[in-house]
Formats: C-alpha cells, structure tokens, sequence
C-alpha cells in the first residue's frame, strides 16, 4: 500500500515485504505518474470545459491545425498523444462537426472514407484556447527547474519508447 509524503507516494516497508518480487522504485514510479496524469488531466480538462471542449476533442483539434492537408480519422487517430478507438474518433468528430470546428469530406479515390478539415470556426477557437493552455501549463510545472524539466521528458520519453515497443 503506497503511503503519502513529502516526496509523493512511496511504498511501505510492509508492502516491500509482502511482495519482495517487486520493486518499490518501479511501483513508486507507476503509481506517481498515474497520479501526476490524473491531477494534470483534471486541470486541463478546467481549462477546456470553459470552451466546450474535451481532452480529446481539443488534440483532433490540434492534430489537424498541425496539418494543412485533409486527413482520415485513421490519420487523426495514430498522431494522437493517447491512441483511442474507431468509435472515440468517430464520437469526437461528430461532436466537432456538430459545433462547425471540423468539416468531412468525400475522400476522392475510395468512397468508404472521409477526410476531415478544420474549419475557420476551428481555427479560431484554437487561437482562443491555446495561450491558456500554455500559460498554465507554465504555472503547472514552476516548481520543476528547467534542469528537472528536461530529466523528467527524457525519462519519460524512454519509457513511453519502451512501453510502445512491448505492447506491439
């Protein structure tokens, strides 16, 4: 059982000896970023509610601002930061398209595909949405040095590698 602290979560010396198989670091780890991801997520969800947008609907939005040419949902879906199914796709895409943020498009080669465009309306509630964005992630990370910045992404780029690279 993790116990709190001034370093975050730790493991007890009576969870260590109930399981000596594992490894309290690596628990530490797994549990702090489950908790780091769930606390960030509900502060960014805040932040986008206020514009009617969800986490998901507001990374199509940026995939396909990234992008100039139409894209297919798949193409959406595999530059997602968090991959998500067909069925989230398509429920994302109709509630954008709902709201005048996305356009679909007959694709021009193969009738059984759409391609997807941001609209002018899309465009702009990004330019909105974007400077809170990045203002608050800025107060979200201040205790973190750019020094402690730059350890945390290179560790956590080198476990995301290998994380991709185990589930394939």
């Amino acid at each position: 059982m993790p116990a709190t602290g001034a370093i975050g979560y730790r493991m007890t010396d009576q969870f260590a000896s109930d399981h000596p198989e594992g490894d309290p670091t690596a628990t530490e780890v797994v549990v702090g970023l489950q908790v780091t991801a769930g606390l960030l997520l509900a502060q960014l969800d805040r932040v986008l509610r206020a514009h009617g947008l969800s986490t998901g609907s507001f990374n199509v939005l940026q995939v396909l601002a990234a992008h100039s040419e139409r894209l297919t949902p798949s193409q959406i879906s595999e530059m997602m930061p968090v991959p998500v199914t067909t069925a989230t796709m398509t429920g994302v895409l109709d509630t954008l398209e709902r709201r005048a943020l996305v356009a679909r498009h007959p694709h021009p080669t193969d009738r059984r595909r759409v391609l997807i465009e941001l609209t002018p309306e899309g465009t702009k509630l990004l330019e909105e949405v974007i400077p809170g964005v990045l203002e608050r992630e800025k107060a979200w990370t201040e205790p973190l040095s750019p020094g402690s910045r730059r350890q945390i992404i290179t560790g956590m780029s080198a476990l995301q590698d290998h994380l991709r690279s185990i589930s394939r």
